[in-house]
């Protein structure tokens, strides 16, 4: 350290000179670069650099962004973690060219290095989106609703948008339910709105349903024999039916095996001509939307109707006239499309 005590004009060289000094020793400082170690770091390569593992503070940018994107170490990636010392730290950057007076090193004396896979959005994830937003828009349960992506989407994105890690799916969900169906797939990067594409999907909604076991003809009665239940996927809406609403009816047309039977398929058998319903009597309305399932019993039919046929209404309390199938002795089926 240089004393400046003399007088004079001695003194003002002197004043001058130390003058250089500090200036000198402040432009240094201006130029180091402070590097703040953290106690522990995830990253998602082998590759560790130093801006993965600490802090880097510089007022010059350029040399601030060559350092945090210094190798410091290649992970083994069979390891769970490793430990990362300032000490190797600091003869990795010596090693790279830097000099001692140009860095300092503060924070932990070590950082534990941790390997965990890069969260990639993948089409699995889309599907599984897509899924979650129809169940919730069709009010279905999970289990109840197939939804497969007909064409590979994040292999369509932009090398620089595909490759973000923890990029984020969110579904715009449709008009249409089910069958072939259009969506709007947004990609988010924390709360940035990278993003908006269209995808299409293949719905499908399980279903419990009578299948022909056999091919049948009209005069055939439907017995355990000819008729089996199951539960299928299907693209469609169609009529779910138990034993009772099936068993000992005939069909008004043939049928191949394996097709699926509807209430307009079924007509009573030849031994049973007095209508299911008729004209004046009481029913009870089952309402069916979604999951939801409710039932109506002031309600009066306006006309004579069997198993399967649509017939008109009459809501006793609001005189309100509504149509609805057949369903059995004083029921009538109304299903809420969505």
């Amino acid at each position: 350290m240089m004393k400046c005590t003399t007088s004079g004009y001695r003194a003002k060289a002197v004043l001058l000179v130390c003058g250089l000094v500090v200036s000198s020793s402040l432009r240094a400082s201006a130029g180091e670069i402070l590097i703040r170690l953290n106690p522990s770091a995830t990253v998602t390569s082998s590759q560790v650099l130093l801006g993965d593992v600490a802090t880097v503070t510089s007022v010059n940018a350029s040399r601030k962004r060559e350092a945090e994107a210094l190798e410091i170490r290649l992970l083994d990636l069979l390891n769970e973690s490793e430990a990362v010392t300032a000490k190797s730290i600091r003869t990795r950057l010596v090693l790279a060219g830097w000099d001692l007076d140009e860095f300092s090193l503060a924070g932990a004396a070590s950082v534990e290095v941790s390997y965990r896979e890069p969260q990639i959005l993948n089409d699995a994830d889309i599907e599984t989106q897509a899924h979650k937003a129809l169940c919730k828009a069709l009010d279905a349960e999970e289990t109840d609703l197939s939804v497969l992506l007909q064409n590979a989407f994040v292999q369509s994105l932009p090398a620089n948008i595909r490759n973000t890690e923890g990029l984020r799916a969110e579904i715009v969900p449709p008009r249409k339910g089910l069958g072939m169906v259009s969506m709007q797939i947004q990609l988010w990067k924390d709360k940035e709105l990278l993003t908006t594409r269209t995808a299409a999907f293949e719905v499908r909604k399980r279903h419990r349903v009578a299948v022909a076991r056999v091919s049948l003809t009209r005069d055939v009665p439907l017995n355990e024999n000819t008729v089996q239940f199951e539960n299928r996927f299907l693209s469609t809406e169609v009529d779910e039916l138990d034993a009772s609403q099936v068993l000992g009816r005939n069909l008004r047309s043939s049928v191949v095996a394996g097709s699926i039977l509807q209430m307009r398929d079924m007509q009573n058998s030849a031994g049973r001509t007095q209508a299911m319903i008729r004209k004046g009597e009481p029913v009870q309305v089952i309402v069916i939307a979604g999951r939801l399932r409710t039932a109506m019993q002031n309600a009066e039919a306006l006309q004579d109707g069997n198993l399967g046929e649509s017939i008109r209404l009459k809501n006793r309390e609001s005189g309100q006239e509504i149509s609805g199938q057949v369903l059995g002795p004083g029921q009538v089926l109304i299903r809420v499309r969505h």
